[in-house]
């Protein structure tokens, strides 16, 4: 989450003076000719960072596949081969193959904008995401005017 510029100008258009009753002209609003543009850097809450506002996460990512029997909710984890390969044998008892994705962020910042994105083959039917933990955050802080110091 970068930090966004947000500029904004004002100017008086189509503004004719007239006369008032006693003969004197209308006063107009009048513009800093100084300052016809403003420009303010607009950061976004990133608690958990540095100082200098720049996240330095630490996000580590361990996988293993696992199977399930058809008939329990248990996750088992797969056999590997002497090379170390996780095989999985389909069988009327093992129809489901699960990948468990674990990933940590220790002594890390927060990681902002973090995604997991994982693509399968056509060959495998995708079913759905179990996740053990779930914590949603969020602070809701009041806007201010940008133009204001």
């Amino acid at each position: 989450m970068r930090s966004i510029i947000v500029e904004a100008s004002a100017e008086v258009i189509g503004v004719k003076q007239q006369k008032t009753k006693n003969g004197l002209l209308e006063l107009l609003p009048i513009l800093d000719p100084t300052q016809l543009k403003a420009s303010t850097e607009v950061n976004f809450v990133k608690e958990g960072c540095r100082d200098d506002k720049i996240c330095r996460s630490n996000l580590k990512m361990e996988y293993s596949l696992h199977y399930k029997q058809s008939n329990q909710e248990v996750f088992t984890p797969l056999n590997k081969s002497e090379n170390n390969i996780p095989e999985f044998c389909l069988n009327y008892e093992k129809k489901d193959l699960a990948l468990q994705v674990t990933v940590t962020n220790m002594n890390g910042d927060d990681a902002y904008e973090a995604k997991l994105v994982g693509s399968f083959p056509d060959t495998l039917s995708y079913s759905g995401v179990r996740s053990t933990t779930v914590s949603l955050q969020y602070d809701s802080a009041p806007w201010r005017n940008p133009f204001v110091g």
